[in-house]
């Protein structure tokens, strides 16, 4: 279940990582920052999220239709949908280990 964020909220996170979205937007980079932060204030996990990881919910239609240009290779990304979305640290590492032990 994801974390309900207030305006509140996002703007301490965003004053405390440094990022000032430009017109509610982040870059990838930015939105990995924040979903790294995420994980370690929501799950206590230290966990680096790529900007490609970002990318891969773009892929998987986790943002909302007409947002995010997907093929656009400088995107930016809503912030409170940064915030929305769902965090799964390792799960791709864990694929990975599966499928070298067949």
């Amino acid at each position: 279940m994801a974390r309900l964020y207030t305006e509140e909220d996002i703007a301490a996170a965003l004053k405390e990582l440094r990022i000032e979205p430009e017109d509610g937007m982040v870059n990838a980079e930015e939105a990995a920052l924040i979903m790294s932060w995420r994980v370690k204030t929501e799950k206590g996990l230290e966990y680096t999220y790529r900007p490609d990881s970002v990318r891969q919910h773009v892929s998987a239609g986790h943002f909302k239709e007409g947002t995010v240009d997907a093929n656009a290779r400088g995107s930016r990304y809503p912030v409170e949908q940064v915030f929305r979305l769902r965090l799964a640290p390792r799960r791709g590492k864990a694929r990975k280990k599966e499928g070298k032990k067949e």
